[in-house]
């Protein structure tokens, strides 16, 4: 809702956003019978200007992307999710009570974020290939371990600049001395941006499919209610 966007500009997410929702599409095999929708996310736009175009991956493209990333903080997180909150809870039919969350890349922070500001209502939470998760930084994720209740679910790829090793070690010690319940895996071989099927030369079908089932197993275990 804060990102305005240029015609020229947005040739640079378009393709970022198109995965985004590949990955929703998947997503749709959990069973939400019951769960009636509430609305399309692009429903309110008059005028769909991200629609048709194509880009690719160049440093120019990027710019926009990464300069929005660099504003969102615990505290833009914070903001953000207490307004989900409120719209979940005026729905009728929303369980408030079961609430999970799964972000990659810039994702991973984000969902730690919240857990950690409403340990409360989220339940479990994964990060996919998530970026920055260990940062001198006074918001950053691995030191939100000691507030983090819910079970969570990291998956990291090994050849990953924006988590190398000693981030993801840095991150699994915070975890553990935390107590917070969690699960690391480090996949092996996978570059981030393994579980995007647009992502040419990097998606690693065996690593995404790993994800899916790691994924679809912990929403399953924390988030279904009994019958």
């Amino acid at each position: 809702a804060r990102i305005a966007v240029s015609p020229e500009e947005a040739s640079g997410v378009t393709d970022r956003l198109n995965q985004v929702l590949g990955l929703i599409d998947r997503l749709q095999a959990l069973d939400t019978g019951g769960i009636e929708p509430m609305s399309h996310p692009l429903g309110g736009l008059k005028t769909p200007v991200l629609s048709g175009l194509t880009i690719g991956h160049t440093s120019d493209q990027l710019t926009l992307p990464y300069g929005v990333m660099a504003t969102l903080d615990a505290g833009t997180t914070e903001c953000d999710t207490q307004a989900l909150l409120r719209f979940v809870d005026a729905q009728a039919q929303a369980d408030g009570k079961s609430i999970g969350a799964v972000g990659y890349c810039m994702g991973g922070p984000i969902v730690m974020w919240a857990a950690a500001d409403f340990p409360e209502r989220i339940r479990c939470i994964a990060s996919i290939h998530g970026a920055n998760m260990a940062t001198d930084k006074a918001d950053s994720p691995h030191r939100m371990a000691p507030r983090i209740r819910c079970e969570s679910y990291f998956a990291c790829a090994e050849i990953d600049k924006w988590a190398p090793p000693p981030h993801v070690e840095k991150l699994q010690a915070a975890l553990q001395a935390a107590g917070t319940p969690h699960r690391l895996e480090v996949y092996p071989g996978v570059e981030h941006g393994f579980a995007f099927p647009l992502r040419a030369g990097i998606y690693n079908l065996a690593a995404a499919e790993r994800h899916w089932e790691r994924l679809f197993s912990l929403f399953e275990r924390k988030l279904r209610r009994a019958a």
